[in-house]
């Protein structure tokens, strides 16, 4: 029979989290302060989780990619991450990437989590005057952009489920302008939180992350909540509905499967079933409307759009395209490879990016994000590993 936790019992949860990993200062449990140099987790708290299963064979074009890789983020001037909060996140992804590729990069993404851990550092270094990291009644949380406040993460758990890919432990200090916690205080303000209503795409992934062992819970106001339970909501999505034209559900899928698969009890045999099945039929979906290039366009989902229908070669259908295939390609690389494309049609895909994202960055601004997505799914289908 399945644990269901109550208030009590997510505090229970937290402080059994902290019991398997080290002494810090939280609001759900005692121990010294920890110091600000915590050391950086080289590995997900709760196993190996998103990781990448490479392609066997891929040939890519590696001196586009090195050049356009470079393009985004070699220039310490450059700094994306003063644009906004959604630029950084991306550049924060693309960094730990582009790290473990043995890129020469002059600023890290230690660099990055360490201002976005501190209410402080982001007025300093990113002039953020509104609040973002804000104390909650049960913790601290990031404000998102489902709530009234200029400044805040473009999505409901974003932070959390990035820092969760990363390998971030829960121990990481994390401050409002009023007092530190860490990151385990974020993890309980969100299960207390959690609403299957609301957007899911990074939820699920955060929780992929750092709840393993304890996938049932009760939050705020006496609501039984799970992970089976945020999954299914995410299933009852039409494809195509959702962030970056529906492809973060297909991430968030993917997540799952490969939790499903490490962690036995994650979610049930049933849940666990319907995402493969979903996944298989997406990725059927995709091989029929993969376009003559090896590219997806924005209605990747509709069977009715070909290579007729529009002109694929104009410049403004290929920057559509090419976020579209990044997107694609990026929740791919971590799917298990008997539920995505073939290889030789992700290697096409993979090929048309190559191909198309110095077009692209040399847009920056307005093309930055689908180029970090590109360039991360690139790296992670090639054969060097990236956790």
């Amino acid at each position: 029979m399945r644990r269901v936790l109550g208030t009590a019992g997510v505090l229970a949860v937290v402080l059994s989290i902290i019991l398997e990993t080290r002494s810090f200062n939280s609001k759900w449990g005692l121990g010294a302060k920890a110091s600000p140099n915590t050391e950086f987790a080289t590995h997900f708290l709760f196993g190996n989780v998103g990781k990448p299963h490479p392609l066997t064979t891929y040939p890519i074009n590696s001196y586009k990619l090195d050049l356009a890789t470079r393009t985004l983020l070699v220039e310490r001037t450059f700094m994306p991450y003063k644009w906004d909060l959604g630029m950084g996140l991306h550049a924060l992804r693309l960094l730990r990437c582009v790290e473990a590729n043995s890129y020469n990069i002059s600023y890290n993404y230690r660099d990055l989590v360490a201002i976005y851990t501190r209410q402080s550092s982001m007025k300093e270094d990113l002039n953020i005057t509104y609040p973002v990291i804000i104390d909650t009644l049960y913790g601290i949380n990031y404000i998102s952009s489902q709530q009234p406040f200029t400044s805040s993460q473009p999505h409901v758990d974003n932070f959390l489920a990035e820092f969760g890919e990363l390998g971030i432990p829960l121990s990481q200090p994390i401050a409002s302008d009023s007092q530190e916690l860490a990151l385990i205080d974020c993890l309980g303000d969100s299960m207390m939180r959690a609403n299957e209503k609301k957007e899911l795409e990074w939820t699920i992934p955060a929780y992929c992350s750092y709840l393993r062992h304890h996938s049932s819970w009760v939050g705020a106001k006496g609501r039984k909540l799970s992970v089976d339970l945020l999954a299914t909501r995410l299933l009852d999505k039409q494809p195509g509905v959702g962030p970056c034209v529906g492809t973060h559900r297909e991430y968030a899928l993917a997540r799952l499967a490969s939790a499903a698969r490490e962690t036995k009890g994650f979610i049930s045999d049933r849940t666990a079933a319907r995402v493969n099945d979903e996944l298989r039929k997406i990725s059927a979906t995709l091989l029929r409307t993969q376009k003559s290039d090896g590219s997806w366009s924005p209605r990747w989902f509709d069977l009715s759009d070909s290579d007729q229908n529009t002109n694929e070669n104009s410049h403004i259908n290929i920057i559509h395209n090419l976020d579209a295939t990044a997107h694609i390609l990026e929740w791919s690389s971590i799917c298990p490879p008997d539920l995505r494309l073939s290889d030789d049609r992700l290697i096409r895909a993979a090929h048309f990016c190559t191909v198309h994202l110095l077009e692209s960055t040399r847009l920056f601004h307005s093309t930055y994000t689908g180029s970090t997505h590109a360039v991360r799914a690139v790296l992670q289908l090639s054969s060097n590993e990236t956790n």
